[in-house]
């Protein structure tokens, strides 16, 4: 069995309650931090799919194209 340090427990908490939509203020109470500020920049991170879709929604915004099924224009790799 591999050894986890509860360090990472509290990684994988706060990377599961953030999946699950929960507030940054709610992960940073659950995880008995002083500052929002420590949860967001350590804990947390913005996954791929979230970047792509971002992405998707500007260039939507700025197409003047209002075809749905029009493949997107800016991709991220």
């Amino acid at each position: 069995m591999r050894k986890v340090r509860f360090h990472d427990l509290r990684h994988t908490g706060a990377a599961l309650l953030h999946e699950q939509g929960a507030s940054a203020r709610t992960i940073m109470q659950v995880l008995g931090h002083s500052s929002v500020r420590v949860t967001m920049d350590i804990y947390t991170f913005v996954r791929l799919d979230e970047r792509r879709d971002a992405i998707g929604r500007l260039g939507d915004a700025l197409s003047e194209d209002t075809d749905p099924g029009r493949p997107r224009r800016f991709v991220i790799h």
